[in-house]
Parts: C-alpha cells; structure tokens; sequence
C-alpha cells in the first residue's frame, strides 16, 4: 500500500526530490542517483550519528546491508545496489553533503539540457 501512494505521488507531482532506496522502481521519467560508501567511511559516519544502542562495528554494517539487499530481492526481485538502475553513481567517501548536490545537479542538468 505504501509503495502504491509513494508511486502514484511521485509520478504524478512535478519537481520533487525524493530519498527512496526503490525509486528507481516505482518513479518513471526520474533522475535517479545511488550514493555509495566504504564499509570504513560508512562506520565512522554512523558512529559519528551517536545512534543509541546501533551496531557500528565494519561486521554489523555489512550484515545490515546484505540482509537488506536480499530483503528487497525477495520482495521486488530487484538489486538495489546495482548501478545500472541509476543514471549518476557518487562514490561518497571524500565528497562533503555539499560536493555530493553539487554532483547531482551538474549531472542532472546536464541529462536535462539545462543550463547555469
């Protein structure tokens, strides 16, 4: 049901920007962007969160990832970590949040033939 209204919504709104690990399933005519991180760079951001009671540990980050990978697998039969579904792939590891939207909106202007 969630995925439904999040489709119809975005699909039929003009101008959004959405952070959706299946948007690139459920959005058509969208610019879709995978931001990646090493297991490294990932432990020390989400250590730097101070999440209470969150496993940050390299061993923990990538059980979580992989249990999610396989949970969206065997639900959607699709890969959410598979570049090909995306049109920009940052490697986010020694980009600032700054960087990284300069990087997006460079690309998706220039997918759009927009200029400035």
């Amino acid at each position: 049901m969630v995925d439904g209204k999040f489709e119809a919504y975005c699909n039929s709104t003009p101008n959004i920007v959405a952070d959706y690990r299946l948007g690139f399933k459920f959005v058509k005519d969208a610019f879709h962007v995978l931001l990646r991180v090493s297991d490294a760079v990932a432990e020390t951001r989400i250590g730097g969160a101070q999440r209470e009671g969150e496993k940050i540990d390299t061993a923990s980050i990538r059980e979580r990832n992989q249990a999610m990978r396989q949970r969206f697998l065997d639900k959607y039969a699709v890969d959410f970590t598979d570049a090909q579904n995306y049109h920009l792939v940052i490697d986010t590891d020694t980009l600032t949040p700054e960087a990284v939207a300069e990087l997006i909106i460079r690309d998706f202007r220039n997918a759009q033939n927009i200029s400035g």
